[in-house]
C-alpha cells in the first residue's frame, strides 16, 4: 500500500481507529476494566489499554529479538495518524501531534505513544 493511501486509512479522530488497522477487535470483546454497575461511560482512558498492552508485547518483542522491523509497521502507522491528528486538532496539542509525527525512530514513536494514547483523540 503506498504512503498517500495508507494515510487516508485514517481520519485523524480517535485512536480508536489502531483497533481497526491493527485487527485488534478481539481485545475489546471483554472489557474487564469497566464496572458495569456504575452508569457511567468508559473513560478514552480506559478504552486505550488493550491498543496499550498490545504495543507494549510489541516493545517486549522487539527487545528480545532486536528486530527492527518488528515496530516499524506501527511506527508508520503512528506516524499517519499523528499527521491527520494534528490537522483535526485545534487544540494546544496539536504542535505535539505534529512533533511525534516526525520521531524518526520506531522505538521512541512507539513508546512515546504508549504514554500519549489516552489523549490521542479530537
Amino acid at each position: 500500500m503506498q504512503a498517500k493511501e495508507k494515510i487516508n486509512q485514517f481520519s485523524g479522530w480517535d485512536f480508536m481507529e489502531f483497533v481497526v488497522v491493527w485487527n485488534l477487535e478481539d481485545r475489546y470483546r471483554d472489557k474487564p476494566w469497566v464496572d458495569t454497575d456504575t452508569p457511567t461511560t468508559v473513560h478514552h482512558n480506559d478504552d486505550s489499554r488493550p491498543i496499550r498492552e498490545f504495543l507494549e508485547e510489541k516493545c517486549q518483542e522487539y527487545f528480545t529479538t532486536h528486530d527492527e522491523s518488528i515496530l516499524q509497521p506501527y511506527a508508520d502507522d503512528i506516524r499517519m495518524y499523528a499527521r491527520k491528528l494534528a490537522i483535526g486538532d485545534n487544540s494546544y496539542y496539536a504542535p505535539l501531534w505534529r512533533g511525534l509525527a516526525r520521531i524518526k525512530d520506531d522505538f521512541t514513536i512507539v513508546r512515546a505513544t504508549i504514554l500519549l494514547l489516552p489523549c490521542m483523540w479530537t
